[in-house]
């Protein structure tokens, strides 16, 4: 019978595969093919069936179906808040959910009030000590604070979960690395230059350590790194460095539109800024049609 603990987490499992490899409407088949089985089992407020909640609301969002996502992840909230309690760890990581797809569709106000409330239970389950799921929400709360333009809080969420990843990790790290890259977005914003270079020049050492010089992340480093040169005035090598990004990032597959346009207006502005109008030109041209 397909009423069997081990068939909920088979399709479970298929659709983690199906998501990674971005068939998303696969995956959101199979998620519910799960959810299906954990009901016929007569378990449905079991943590598996949050899961699998958790899993289908994140399948609908990717396919632009927010309405559905909302009403999936909100179910799971209820239901964790009934099985577990308010305060439990289950419960603030579908808070986080929450938030972070509330982030992403652009209802701020709604995001930043469900980090928040993951944030406070997380901090009073972990507490300094730290955890990966602390860290996740320190980081997405500051994402959305630097949206708003609120960087003091950014600044300091980012240093404490920059703080954590580097205790829970050790400097050479993927995790460390992106906190240095945030925290030195913020500096950049900032205008404090020398700060976001030194993080920066940081980050890069750790992503080609880790990944070599071919991978996505090295490339969008690269291209911040030059965008940081170029506002310090330092032209030439930003362009170089400009170089180095687009040899990755443009003829990288997973390069979303966004890394695409982002790269060109960046590199645009540099070569106009060395008065290299027909290159600035071309550029911007072809970020235009991608935004």
């Amino acid at each position: 019978s397909n009423s069997n603990p081990l068939f909920a987490e088979l399709y479970s499992n298929l659709g983690n595969s199906e998501k990674e490899l971005g068939n998303y409407d696969s995956s959101r088949y199979y998620y519910q093919k799960s959810l299906a089985n954990i009901q016929s089992q007569a378990h449905p407020d079991s943590n598996d069936y949050i899961q699998e909640l958790r899993n289908v609301a994140e399948a609908r969002y990717r396919q632009q179906n927010t309405e559905e996502g909302d009403s999936l992840l909100l179910m799971a909230l209820a239901i964790s808040e009934r099985v577990n309690g308010k305060q439990d760890i289950i419960t603030s990581s579908v808070l986080n959910d929450l938030g972070l797809f509330s982030m992403t569709h652009a209802r701020y106000k709604k995001a930043r009030d469900y980090f928040n409330r993951s944030l406070v239970i997380k901090d009073a389950v972990y507490g300094e000590k730290g955890h990966p799921n602390l860290s996740a929400t320190l980081t997405n709360l500051g994402v959305l604070e630097e949206t708003l333009g609120n960087l003091k809080r950014a600044d300091s969420l980012f240093q404490r979960a920059l703080k954590m990843d580097t205790q829970l990790y050790g400097e050479n790290h993927p995790y460390v690395a992106m906190s240095k890259g945030h925290l030195a977005t913020i500096y950049f914003k900032k205008k404090e230059y020398q700060k976001s270079k030194k993080l920066r020049e940081q980050a890069i050492a750790t992503f080609l350590n880790i990944y070599g010089p071919e991978h996505q992340y090295v490339g969008v480093m690269y291209r911040n790194y030059a965008q940081l040169l170029s506002e310090m005035g330092s032209l030439k090598e930003a362009a170089i460095y400009y170089q180095k990004a687009g040899q990755i990032i443009l003829h990288k597959k997973s390069s979303s539109a966004r890394d695409l346009a982002t790269f060109y207006r960046f590199s645009a502005l540099n070569f106009f800024r060395m008065k290299d109008y027909s290159s600035a030109s071309e550029r911007y041209a072809k970020a235009a049609p991608l935004y």
